[in-house]
């Protein structure tokens, strides 16, 4: 768990586990390239499916080269010399590194919808096979759209949730019975949780 809280108050400090680290942009990467690798390899055990979960500031950069704006994630570390951004290539290419069979990627960020056409797949490498890991990426905006927090309308089936709309509904999920929708089972699929969020919210 990486957040921009490590290191504050005990009374303000989300408390998830022995996991917790400040969100800095050496850490990102460090936890979806290294550790995450390495502790499926040291489980001994196959990963059918790895949930990559991202909320924070997004914007658009503008390339010079291609004449051409492209989305990015910021990271918000709580220091200013951690900080700094994450381009879809970039993200791509840890992604591609995580040796699991089905990825699925939920960003909460404006600007978002901009990863989308990258993250859909790993690139080929020349000479090497094909990287047959399966996606799933659900961003909270379109590439030029601003996320915004919950909004309960009159009009919201859902008005419970927290978050910003349909990604707060796939979050909610994960912590609801009614989310089990196909066969009840105790576990929530990612499959599920989209239904659920598709049908609780807006």
């Amino acid at each position: 768990y990486l957040s921009p809280h490590h290191g504050d108050p005990p009374d303000v400090l989300p408390t998830v586990g022995d996991h917790l680290q400040r969100t800095t942009l050496a850490n990102v990467e460090n936890a979806v390239k290294v550790l995450i690798p390495q502790g499926i390899a040291q489980s001994g055990r196959s990963c059918e499916e790895f949930l990559f979960f991202i909320s924070t500031h997004g914007s658009q950069k503008y390339d010079a080269g291609s004449d051409s704006w492209y989305s990015t994630l910021d990271i918000i570390s709580g220091d200013s010399d951690h900080g700094g951004s994450i381009s879809p290539d970039t993200l791509n290419d840890w992604l591609c590194g995580v040796p699991c069979s089905k990825v699925t990627v939920v960003i909460e960020a404006c600007n978002s919808g901009g990863f989308l056409p990258t993250l859909k797949s790993c690139p080929a490498l020349v000479g090497q096979p094909a990287n047959p890991q399966k996606r799933f990426v659900f961003t909270s905006t379109s590439p030029s759209g601003t996320s915004w927090g919950d909004i309960d309308n009159a009009d919201d089936p859902n008005p419970g949730d927290v978050g910003s709309e349909t990604v707060g509904g796939y979050i909610e999920a994960f912590g609801s019975s009614a989310a089990d929708l196909a066969h009840p089972k105790g576990q929530i699929s990612f499959r599920e949780a989209v239904k659920y969020a598709k049908t609780n919210d807006v």
